[in-house]
C-alpha cells in the first residue's frame, strides 16, 4: 500500500490521520512520516479487521434492538 492508497482508505472510513493514529496507538508524527517511507504491512489488514468489526457491531446492535422489541410484547 502506498501513501495515496492509505489516504483513500482513511477517507473511505471517515478517519483523519489523527483518528487513525489514536486508534492504532501510534504517534501522529510517526503516522505522518509514512508520506516519505513505506506503509507498514499491518495497515492493510488493520483496515480489513476494522471493517469487519464495524459490521459485527452493527449486527450485534440490530439483534439487541430486536430482542428489546420482543421483550416489550
Amino acid at each position: 500500500m502506498n501513501y495515496e492508497e492509505f489516504q483513500i482508505k482513511l477517507n473511505e472510513h471517515n478517519l483523519s490521520l489523527k483518528d487513525f493514529a489514536e486508534l492504532v496507538n501510534v504517534s501522529y508524527s510517526g503516522v505522518n512520516k509514512w508520506k516519505y517511507s513505506e506503509i507498514p504491512g499491518w495497515v492493510d489488514s488493520w483496515f480489513k479487521l476494522y471493517d469487519e468489526s464495524k459490521k459485527i457491531s452493527f449486527i450485534k446492535n440490530e439483534i439487541l434492538e430486536f430482542a428489546k422489541r420482543l421483550e416489550l410484547k
